[in-house]
C-alpha cells in the first residue's frame, strides 16, 4: 500500500483479446514475483513482449496464475473483458 509520502498506486491491467487465446498484461511498476514467474515458468512460445504497448502478450492458460500474483503484488487489478472493466480486488 502507498505510504504517506508516496501517493501512487500500483496497478495491473489484464485485457482479454478478441481471439480469447491470448491476453495482454500491463503494469504500472515492476514486480519481482511477476517478472520471475513470467521469465522462468512461461515458455517463450507462450509469451511475447510488445514494446510499443509496454505489455506482455500471454497465452490464456496462464491467466489465473498471473491474476493471483497481481492480486498479491498490486494495489489495484483490473480485468478488461471487452464488454466491461472488472475490479478484481472486489471479487
Amino acid at each position: 500500500m502507498a505510504v504517506a509520502g508516496d501517493m501512487s498506486l500500483s496497478i495491473a491491467n489484464i485485457s482479454s483479446l478478441t481471439s480469447k487465446v491470448d491476453f495482454l498484461l500491463q503494469v504500472s511498476k515492476k514486480s519481482r514475483k511477476l517478472d520471475y514467474f513470467i521469465k522462468r515458468n512461461i515458455p517463450a512460445s507462450e509469451k511475447s513482449w510488445l514494446s510499443d504497448l509496454k505489455s506482455w502478450k500471454l497465452k490464456s492458460k496462464w491467466l489465473l496464475k498471473v491474476s493471483d500474483i497481481c492480486l498479491k503484488d498490486y494495489d489495484q487489478v483490473f480485468f478488461d473483458c471487452g464488454e466491461e472493466l472488472l475490479d478484481l480486488n472486489d471479487s
